[in-house]
């Protein structure tokens, strides 16, 4: 067997390990969403797809790891880790921080803003979600983007449905979109803006009589 053999048999065999510990996960604490990010993100870049015969990472995410996820949501997951490591957080810091708070802050991007993403996750602690989500709505504007705004819905369990299932439909219809953090799902503000922009411009809304 040559070193090129045995580097593939133990890539194969480090392949079947991650995804087995990927289908251990059970809940949804800190540590095991940020144990989820770092083996996706190795799953990733260690192209493991191919030991189990998928052509991509997002069929074998999809069709082959059990996992129940979309190739978008891993994506996500991913893209958190990744930025992580760019800014050379542990995940000691990112469990201290609080998996929501990092959702806000890894919105960020750390070509532009990694000092201050790794300040905000190190006062993160002492911060409530709201004031990490003004913090990172600031720097967003710094970055060139909008001001965020926040509106609280209150739905019926019927509506919510309904609503998720127009979320997905303008989602398929419109497509994912390339970032330099790879391919993502258009944002939720994205989404509405859509879907209000489809009923305005509607003639069958706008009809005088």
């Amino acid at each position: 067997m040559n070193n090129t053999e045995i580097v593939e048999q133990q890539q194969n065999a480090r392949a079947i390990e991650v995804a087995n510990k990927l289908r251990q996960i059970k809940d949804f604490s800190e540590d095991s969403y940020l144990t989820t990010c770092e083996l996706l993100h190795e799953a990733n870049t260690g192209d493991y797809h191919r030991a189990f015969g998928y052509a991509t990472f997002s069929d074998w995410v999809v069709q082959g790891s059990g996992l129940g996820m979309s190739w978008r949501n891993a994506y996500y997951l991913i893209n958190i880790w990744t930025k992580a490591l760019k800014l050379g957080l542990t995940k000691k810091q990112l469990r201290e921080c609080c998996v929501s708070k990092c959702k806000e802050i890894f919105s960020l991007n750390p070509d532009e803003l990694g000092k201050e993403m790794i300040e905000l996750v190190e006062t993160a602690p002492g911060m409530t979600l709201e004031e990490v989500k003004v913090v990172v709505a600031k720097l967003k504007c710094c970055e060139g983007e909008e001001p965020a705004l926040y509106m609280t819905l209150k739905l019926s369990a019927s509506i919510k449905e309904t609503l998720a299932e127009a979320f997905e439909l303008c989602r398929r219809q419109y497509g994912s979109v390339e970032t330099e953090n790879g391919v993502v799902d258009i944002s939720d503000s994205k989404v509405m803006e859509l879907i209000c922009v489809s009923y305005i411009q509607d003639p069958h809304n706008n009809n005088q009589e």
